[in-house]
């Protein structure tokens, strides 16, 4: 299945509500549709890590 310009647009924005049917899986809210395959390509996709920021230490005084 072809995955057009707007859809891949709709991807990004769109808080995806899946419907499974005979055809295959498609969002109740933007109207994209997928196969099972891709679907399953789109869920075992690796996601970026996120680094966390160090945590900073306790600042310490001259008196302590």
């Amino acid at each position: 299945m072809l995955i057009f310009e707007n859809e891949v647009n709709r991807m990004g924005i769109c808080k995806h509500m899946f419907v499974g049917t005979a055809e295959g899986i498609h969002c109740t809210r933007c109207g994209l549709r997928l196969s099972p395959a891709e679907y399953a390509a789109m869920q075992n996709a690796p996601k970026p890590e996120t680094k966390k920021p160090a945590r900073a230490g306790k600042k310490v005084t001259k008196d302590e």
